[in-house]
């Protein structure tokens, strides 16, 4: 990786061991946050292979950035409640589907959907992560559950249908 690289804001991690590794790795620096656990479901990517399929470095950044925005907003930001955070990626040679789930039975959850009026502008912040998400073609979904809890789901597909 060049230093301009590292300069503009690319992790160096997933640049050398590929987005499954990366995410694990962001996981594990916030597994004992103190209120919360985060809960790396990677075992399926990691040991079958799919850790090893490399995906555009582009798409591979915008999917780190956008579940590590989730982790920090789940941790500490919008939605500072007790359950579990579930991190999950399904990675393979045409895409990927990576999920942030802040926990199902979370009291808390995004405010700004549970509250906002139909057909009122997302945040800034979800704004960004959109914008992030639409500049290597993948959708973004966030949502707030009725049950509580936000789940945040990135898909990106190599062959749109």
């Amino acid at each position: 990786m060049t230093a301009s690289a590292v300069d503009a804001g690319q992790p160096r991690e997933v640049h050398e061991f590929g987005l499954a590794a990366a995410l694990q790795l962001e996981a594990n620096r916030r597994r004992l946050w103190p209120t919360r656990r985060v809960i790396a479901d990677l075992t399926p990517v990691l040991t079958r292979g799919s850790a090893h399929c490399r995906l555009p470095g582009a798409v591979e950044q915008a999917a780190f950035w956008i579940a590590r925005e989730a982790l920090a907003n789940a941790l500490r930001r919008h939605a500072p409640g007790q359950g579990d955070v579930v991190l999950r990626l399904d990675l393979h040679e045409h895409g990927l589907r990576l999920e942030v789930n802040d926990g199902l039975h979370d009291p808390c959850g995004l405010d700004a959907l549970q509250h906002a009026p139909p057909g009122a502008e997302p945040p800034l912040g979800l704004q960004a992560l959109q914008a992030r998400a639409r500049s290597v073609g993948a959708r973004l979904s966030v949502r707030w559950a009725q049950q509580g809890g936000t789940w945040t789901s990135l898909s990106w597909h190599r062959y749109p249908a």
